[in-house]
């Protein structure tokens, strides 16, 4: 197999996909944290049932955003992952010579 110099494609949207992903990575366990932190330290107003209540609905809701932003980011970051290989370096296989190549041979068929 041989490499052709000159066939590569440009980077594109892929790598400022990549380039954002830690931060997205950051904000998707940031954001749920923070839900829950809030949740468990100011509670509102209410009795003990319907405050521990809110909270466990809190608790289920920033576990399904968690889950759902790292499912998401991890997809994202397969497909440009696979994007970049696919735009890297074109090769070439060996000729392979027929001997027909000309006047195909009619007995094949």
């Amino acid at each position: 197999m041989k490499k052709l110099s000159q066939r590569r494609y440009p980077p594109g949207l892929e790598w400022a996909i990549l380039k954002r992903l830690p931060k997205l990575l950051a904000a998707s366990i940031f954001v749920p944290a923070l839900m829950l932190l809030i949740s468990h330290n100011y509670p509102f107003a209410g009795s003990a049932d319907e405050v521990v209540r809110f909270q466990v609905g809190i608790d289920f809701f920033a576990i399904a955003i968690f889950f759902t932003g790292l499912s998401f980011l991890i997809v994202i970051g397969i497909l440009c992952f696979i994007i970049h290989v696919m735009k890297g370096p074109a090769y070439v296989a060996d000729a392979y010579p027929l001997n027909d190549a000309d006047e195909p041979d009619q007995d094949s068929k």
